[in-house]
């Protein structure tokens, strides 16, 4: 019989119905929070990318107009430069294409001494300049350019450029192109930046840095750079990250580009602003650097998640609460109904259920008062059969005693005329297979012939009881399993069989078994010398199978065993078609495998060969070394 818990081992139906309850809204209240903190959360992710996109739109739009601006300056100074190239064209022409005998300083002074000049050979390099800095300038190293360059050289027109800077000095400077009648050299005039500095300084990038920082309040700073990687209006050097960014990354690609600062909780973006004009050789585009700090942001999704959570714990306890008090309410009729039944438990079935108006509950109250006139009446029904079943209890255990005492004499009884029938059969085979020797070895033909076969009628009736009796010893003890020598165990049984030729090589194996143990190999020689033909020749072999285990091989020359029959062989009274005998030798063999531990399993003597032979192995346990 099962122990029953007590009563207080187990929740009240309020407890489980109020944890049913809040198993149920909190999981509803989780997911309403989750979604809004969702919805809340991609609302503040758009807003931020809109303000992002409106922001870099907007610096985007603003660098075209002011670099449209700039452009339209730039280009008024291109007509006083045009002028200048004639007597620059003229003076080179005078020069006979030497430039090595132009006078540049002195035509410097005749422009006024607001020009530089150059002259730039057909490498890419500045070979004659009035201003040092720029002299052996290669402009090979900047590919567009220098291809562009060649362009120029090639041709026969005038090239303005726009205001750039000068790649040595940093200085803006206008610059105009010509190339030589020979087309060996491109003659340049640089107009220097005090020229029109004041009046091209009135065109800002910068100016709208700070309204944008007011529409954007994410946005931190503002860099503008050159394809230098040089800051545009700004003094400060550019740091060798950011110019190696700049220069080797963005401007090559002339694409956009993010990096992420989780440490520092910054977004820094890099836009690239194409303004390359076909018309000019010097690409104006920029690079736009706008720093987002994105802590706010996450400070505003932290605030967004900290608020939902307290909302949503605010309202599970609310709940839980309001869990608490609808559970006991429902529970209450259920709770006067098991004070009741505990009562009635207790023994008084005069106690009736109460009644609690609830329809439901008013059809089991009134089904546990029938329950219970129907035990008073059960009651003294078994009052009344109680004797009665004790009476007969005492009885029937007299008689189990005196049936079982018959029992076990019957049995001894049984067992002793067993022993005496097998010993006195043993005793009459023993003198029957004496005088058949003698017949047979004093008797010729067809007599000799019928002694033969009576000592094989008479071994084989000793070989049964020997069966017998071994399943006997089988069934009525439990093994005791020892170290046994096997040699000397597969020996003994050969020397049982001293007119059948038997191939054995010895082996120094001990096994776990015990005296039964040589009935295995007394059956398999058996078996084999009954099929193994007119010159029967058998070979026992026992080699090492693993660490553990010994497998010994029983094999001969007879027909072999059919497929079919190789696993149902060892059954009890199963023959072969192709054999005879009683069926029990084999299933002893296995049932004393079985006792050892091991496994027995008939084979091919020849793998894959049945008419060669067949072959029974057994697998017996090592006994441990001593």
């Amino acid at each position: 019989m099962k122990p029953t818990r007590a009563p207080q081992q187990y929740l009240s139906f309020a407890h489980y119905l109020m944890i049913a309850i809040i198993l149920i809204i909190v999981p509803v209240i989780g997911f309403i929070s989750y979604i809004d903190y969702v919805a809340i959360n991609q609302e503040l992710t758009e807003e931020v990318e809109q303000l992002q996109h409106i922001t870099e739109l907007s610096i985007t739009e603003e660098i075209a107009t002011v670099d449209s601006g700039l452009k339209l300056y730039d280009t008024t100074l291109n007509a006083r430069m045009k002028t200048a190239f004639e007597r620059f064209l003229e003076s080179y022409a005078e020069s006979g294409g030497d430039p090595e005998k132009i006078d540049l300083a002195a035509l410097k002074e005749e422009f006024g001494g607001g020009m530089d000049l150059y002259i730039i050979n057909e490498a890419g390099v500045i070979e004659y300049t009035t201003f040092e800095p720029d002299l052996g300038l290669d402009f090979a190293q900047w590919p567009e350019f220098y291809e562009n360059l060649n362009m120029i050289r090639e041709g026969d027109e005038f090239c303005a450029d726009r205001v750039v800077k000068d790649v040595r000095t940093g200085e803006l400077r206008k610059y105009a192109y010509m190339p030589t009648p020979d087309h060996r050299y491109i003659l340049e005039l640089g107009i220097i930046s005090d020229e029109f500095m004041d009046e091209r300084m009135v065109l800002k990038y910068t100016e709208e840095y700070e309204d944008l920082k007011s529409i954007n309040p994410y946005l931190e700073a503002i860099e503008i750079y050159d394809l230098l990687g040089d800051k545009i209006e700004h003094r400060e050097q550019t740091d060798g990250a950011t110019r190696d960014l700049i220069t080797g990354t963005i401007f090559p690609s002339r694409d956009d580009y993010e990096v992420v600062d989780a440490a520092n909780k910054t977004v820094t973006r890099y836009l690239f602003v194409d303004l390359r004009d076909p018309d000019y050789p010097s690409d104006m585009s920029l690079v736009v650097e706008l720093t987002y700090n994105t802590a706010a942001i996450d400070e505003k999704i932290a605030a967004v998640m900290y608020n939902h959570i307290l909302v949503a714990l605010l309202a599970i306890l609310l709940c839980c609460g309001m869990a608490y008090g609808i559970a006991r309410y429902m529970t209450r009729p259920i709770a006067g109904i098991v004070n009741d039944v505990d009562q009635i438990a207790s023994g008084n079935l005069d106690h009736a259920i109460r009644i609690t108006g609830v329809r439901e509950l008013v059809r089991l109250e009134n089904a546990i008062n029938t329950m219970v006139g129907s035990l008073h009446a059960t009651i003294e029904k078994l009052r009344c059969s109680e004797e009665k079943v004790r009476q007969y209890n005492e009885n029937l255990e007299d008689e189990v005693a005196a049936r079982t005492a018959e029992l076990d004499a019957s049995n001894r009884q049984a067992n002793l005329y067993l022993d005496i029938m097998t010993h006195d059969i043993k005793n009459a085979n023993t003198i029957a297979l004496g005088y058949s020797q003698l017949l047979g070895e004093e008797a010729e033909g067809t007599t000799a012939e019928y002694a033969n076969k009576l000592m094989a009628a008479v071994r084989t009736g000793s070989t049964i009881l020997d069966n017998v009796a071994t399943m006997r010893a089988i069934q009525e003890h439990e093994p005791v399993l020892v170290p046994v020598d096997l040699d000397q165990v597969i020996r003994r049984q050969i020397r049982s069989f001293p007119d059948l030729h038997i191939d054995y090589e010895g082996t120094d194996a001990r096994v776990c078994a015990d005296e039964l143990l040589s009935r295995i190999f007394f059956n398999l020689i058996d078996n084999g010398r009954k099929y193994a033909g007119e010159q029967p020749r058998i070979a026992i072999r026992v080699e090492e199978e693993g660490p553990d285990h010994v497998r010994v091989s029983v094999e001969d020359h007879g027909p072999g065993i059919a497929p079919a029959m190789k696993t149902r062989i060892f059954d009890r009274y199963v023959q072969d078609e192709s054999r005879r005998g009683q069926g029990l030798g084999l299933y002893i063999v296995r049932m004393l495998a079985d006792r050892y531990g091991g496994v027995i399993w008939a084979d091919d003597r020849v793998p894959g060969r049945q008419e060669e032979g067949a072959a029974f192995r057994v697998l017996l346990k090592k006994a441990p070394d001593l």
